[in-house]
């Protein structure tokens, strides 16, 4: 059986970048399990990355009610709260997934 990926964002004040780094993981085949963590960003931004993840439905989401912890801090809480992966990936809101590397991780990870 093939393992599982999950595929961990990390956003602060990030939504302008944000739909470039889901849609790239999105586009994934096989599409992995997407966990979009904001990490105290400002009001405004998180009603943008909220009105964002509405377009991806599939995107798991947590919004952390504090100042920014730094980047461990919403990896750590996407990992702890929502993965179900066998494997993970960590990008920042403002990466982008090349085509076909899931496909590569899963083959690695197998």
């Amino acid at each position: 059986m093939q393992p599982c990926l999950s595929v961990v964002i990390a956003t602060h004040n990030g939504s302008a970048t944000l739909e470039r780094a889901l849609s790239s993981v999105a586009a994934q085949t096989p599409t992995p399990e997407i966990i979009v963590v904001d990490d105290g960003s400002d009001p405004e931004e998180r009603a943008e990355t909220a009105s964002l993840l509405d377009r991806y439905p599939s995107a798991k989401s947590v919004f952390l009610p504090k100042p920014s912890g730094g980047p461990a801090v919403p990896r750590n809480e996407g990992v702890g709260r929502l993965a179900t992966g066998d494997l993970l990936v960590f990008l920042d809101d403002d990466d982008e997934m090349l085509p076909g590397a899931v496909s590569q991780f899963l083959t690695a990870g197998a």
